[in-house]
């Protein structure tokens, strides 16, 4: 994912690898993403889940369009449910951020 700014999540290693959660392939370059981390804090804009049979949490306010070439390998699948409970977090999360933002006329 690159060097981190801010608050952003660094990735590790030479090739600042960072586990993430495929949302959407919207096109054949490019991914919808959202990081996922093993730190584990309490957070609204934050989800637990289990991946790859350890306890994670995606960081649903990070999520970035990036390249499918920085896609490097599949570590595993998500139920079903908790996939779609993924979305809809995030999909909520969004809309509150858009409410937030928006300004009068």
């Amino acid at each position: 994912m690159g060097t981190n700014v801010g608050s952003e999540i660094d990735g590790k290693n030479d090739l600042f690898e960072r586990p993430v959660l495929i949302l959407n392939k919207m096109r054949s370059d490019l991914a919808l993403i959202i990081p996922v981390t093993s730190r584990i804090l309490e957070f609204s804009d934050r989800m637990t889940a289990i991946i790859a049979g350890k306890k994670s949490q995606l960081v649903l306010s990070q999520s970035r369009t990036v390249s499918a070439k920085r896609l490097l390998r599949r570590i595993g699948y998500l139920k079903k449910d908790i996939f779609q409970e993924a979305i809809i977090r995030y999909a909520v999360l969004v809309l509150k951020t858009a409410n937030k933002s928006e300004t009068p006329h």
